[in-house]
């Protein structure tokens, strides 16, 4: 994925750039806030039915409602805090580049993937649009994504246009 990151950047002569600091641990806040809601929304499930739901989602339920809502707060407001300084991570670009997933898709329909590339960027409310960048070892495609600021949803998707025809 790496590999396939670093020629699109080259091929599109875009420039690196890193995240400020503020956005360090976005993807625990995005954890935090889902499982605190999403157990809240299937708690009636988890308490009359655990037997039913999957072990791991039963897990997941479980330590969301366990987690303190002052850090459910906190995490809502990192996330909020980082939307209002969104900006900053542009560094002056009119979109970013990202891996849409840690490598290419799994085999089989038992899972669609590590959602760790995704969850930063849905905390922050932008629109992403996934391009095609190749193949992975097996064969399987992989993908980029592009990254526009909240409520820019035209312009992302016509870059992502162009960026997937640079690419081809």
């Amino acid at each position: 994925m790496r590999k396939a990151l670093e020629d699109a950047g080259r091929a599109l002569a875009a420039k690196e750039i890193e995240l400020p600091a503020r956005f360090k641990g976005l993807r625990e806040s995005h954890a935090a806030i889902l499982w605190y809601e999403a157990s809240r929304g299937l708690a009636d499930e988890f308490l009359r039915f655990p037997d039913r739901i999957d072990p791991a989602l039963r897990e997941r339920c479980a330590a969301g409602l366990a987690l303190d809502t002052r850090e459910y707060v906190k995490a809502l407001r990192h996330g909020a805090e980082c939307r209002a300084h969104l900006e900053e991570a542009f560094d002056g670009c009119d979109v970013l580049l990202a891996p849409a997933a840690t490598g290419e898709a799994p085999k089989g329909l038992a899972s669609t993937g590590d959602v760790a590339c995704n969850v930063v960027w849905t905390l922050l409310h932008t629109p992403c649009v996934a391009v095609p960048a190749g193949r992975g070892p097996n064969g399987l495609p992989l993908g980029l994504q592009v990254i526009g600021r909240i409520g820019d949803d035209a312009r992302t998707l016509a870059l992502a246009g162009w960026i997937e025809k640079e690419l081809a």
